[in-house]
Parts: structure tokens; sequence; C-alpha cells
């Protein structure tokens, strides 16, 4: 006799519905698979975006240069440059068009010293904007005096026994003037600045103050400080190739 199925009446289990027995257990253990796959998947993506961060962090971090704080002290007496060369303008720039005839100033009582920086308070508007070009007395020596120059006013020489810290051989600046290498001047660097100001920003009328130093390479500064003292907006620019180095949001 040829051999037949089992049928439901002999109390045998049917083949079809062994087989979709089988192929539902499959299933489940196939959407388990995946399940515990797209788990791993969404782990491993959490940690490469959480390095990828930290990364990101850090080199920020790393590129900052600090830049040296002026303090002074004790009060300083002032000096006006009676009787000595008015400073005019050579040139278009508001901080450099009249550096040439500032160190031809210092030069008269202070013949060996070094220009280091230059310190820019009020930018963020010409009416109020005090520029303070800051020296070293001697090129070995970490006594300081500066020129300050505001709209309107007379230069004015400020002799103090104050210091710039950290002053840790900051590199001249002389030769850069004597050559015409400074780079930008500062209308340009707050241009570069206000192009990269966060959206939760006011760049333009913001307290802004603005630092140009050799570090490595010549860097602007800038610094939009809110009068309600929530977190500075910084921006560091090479002055040389216009690049932003670095920016602090």
């Amino acid at each position: 006799m040829p051999a037949s199925l089992p049928s439901s009446s002999g109390g045998h289990f049917p083949v079809v519905t062994f087989l979709l027995l089988l192929i539902s257990i499959g299933a489940i253990a196939a959407t388990y698979f995946f399940y515990q796959q797209t788990q791993n998947l969404d782990t491993q993506l959490s940690q490469i975006t959480k390095t990828l961060e930290q990364q990101n962090i850090k080199e920020n971090q790393a590129t900052i240069t600090p830049t040296p704080e002026i303090t002074e002290e004790p009060t300083p007496t002032s000096t006006p440059s009676v009787g000595e060369p008015t400073i005019t303008p050579s040139g278009s720039g508001p901080v450099f068009g009249n550096i040439v005839q500032v160190m031809a100033l210092t030069k008269q009582q202070y013949p060996d010293s070094a220009l280091i920086l230059i310190k820019v308070t009020g930018a963020e508007n010409p009416s109020l904007t005090l520029i303070k070009y800051w020296f070293r007395k001697t090129p070995n020596t970490k006594t300081y005096f500066y020129i300050q120059n505001e709209s309107g006013k007379d230069p004015v020489m400020v002799d103090l026994s104050g210091r710039v810290s950290p002053d840790n051989n900051i590199p001249s600046l002389n030769s850069l003037v004597q050559s015409g290498k400074l780079g930008v001047d500062l209308p340009a660097a707050l241009t570069i600045a206000s192009s990269v100001c966060p959206t939760s920003f006011d760049c333009v009328n913001t307290p802004t103050t603005a630092q140009y130093i050799k570090i490595t390479s010549t860097i602007w500064q800038i610094t939009y400080s809110p009068s309600d003292g929530s977190k500075p907006f910084v921006v560091q620019i090479d002055s040389v190739s216009s690049k932003i180095n670095f920016k602090s949001m």
C-alpha cells in the first residue's frame, strides 16, 4: 500500500501545522536578532558621536592661544606729549595708520623700547575707541609704558611700574612696524569676527575689546562682552592670512 500523510483524526500532529510553527519560530528569532543588531548599532553610533564631540571640544580648546592681561599698578602718571611730534595718521587704519609716529614718539625718551602689544577698548564705537600701545622700556627688562591714543585728544605717554602677565618673552613688534607687515587693521578684523557672530549675539552694539599681539603668529583677539555679564564671544584672527584660528561658540 502507498504511504499516506497522517490525518488529524488519527491523533498525529499535522505536517502543515508543524511547518507553520517552524516558520513562526524562525520569524520570532529573526525579529529578535534584528532587534539586538539595531540596539547594538544605536549604542555604537552614540559612542562614536560622543567621541567626535569630545575630540571637537579638545581641538577647540587646543586652538586658542591665551593672551596676556594688563595690570596697571600703581595709578599711573600721565605725561602729555607737549613739545613732541604730533601723532598724525600715515594710513587709513585707526590702529596701524599712525603707528610709525607712535614709535618715533617713544624713541625720544626710551630709544631701546620694544612694542609688545596693542590694546583697544570701545572698539564697537569709534567715538569711544581708546588705543594703548604697550612697550617694554628695553628689550630685556620687564618694565613698561604705553602711548594712549584717544579720538579727538592729544596722545599721552603713561609711564608706570605695572606688569604684563604673563610676559614670557613676548616677541617685539618693532620689525613688523618697520617692514609694514602688521597685517589687517582693526576694522577688517572686526568685519571678519562679526561674520561668524552667533545669532544669539549682537556683535554690533556689544562692548568690544581688541588685542593685537605676536605669539607664534600675529593675531587679533576680538572679545564681545555683554553688559549683563553673560559669557563673552571671543574670536582670534591671524592678522596676515585673515584666517580665523579660534571662535568660542
